[in-house]
């Protein structure tokens, strides 16, 4: 069909995708040729590839919620700080239960102000496929703050939040 692959590393003949199909060249080859990076590897990945990164001047790279907020410096949530994070090079999405509670936030912080919240999540332990994340039927608190407060606080900082997650 035409596509360019590219590998993790430098193609080498004992690759076994070098036997299969032409190799282009590799990642880092790869980010030459992008305007932006829409990074979903695990977390921690992100960053064995920073230098990678930081080398392409024109690079936006887009990372997801598993990353620290210092690697891109930059939280983003569209409903709540779009033009805050617009134009920037690096960026982070929080995480998906992140994003929920900081549009209800954020909602409620604009229209009537928010002193200071306790937010409480109830969420989903494991998919029935992933059983080894979690047990079923049972509920498992977080002990102590839970990160959803921290993650809602990168993008709306302002606002005085605690929280708290049970897995249910």
């Amino acid at each position: 069909k035409g596509y360019k692959i590219f590998t993790t590393n430098a193609p080498n003949s004992n690759d076994p995708a070098g036997r299969l199909y032409k190799i282009d060249g590799s990642f880092e080859d790869l980010m030459k040729n992008c305007d932006v990076l829409l990074d979903c590897t695990p977390k921690g990945v992100p960053n064995k590839y920073l230098d990678i990164y930081n080398s392409q001047a024109k690079l936006i790279t887009i990372v997801q919620g598993g990353e620290k907020h210092d690697f891109a410096g930059t939280s983003f949530n569209s409903f709540a700080n779009y033009n805050d994070s617009f134009g920037k090079k690096k960026i982070r999405v929080i995480s998906c239960s992140s994003t929920g509670t900081t549009r209800f936030v954020y909602a409620i912080n604009s229209n009537f102000g928010i002193k200071y919240a306790y937010v409480s999540l109830i969420r989903r332990g494991s998919d029935p496929i992933k059983s080894s994340k979690g047990l079923f039927n049972t509920l498992k608190p977080v002990l102590g703050q839970s990160h959803h407060a921290p993650d809602v606080n990168t993008v709306l900082p302002n606002v005085k939040l605690l929280s708290m997650a049970v897995q249910a």
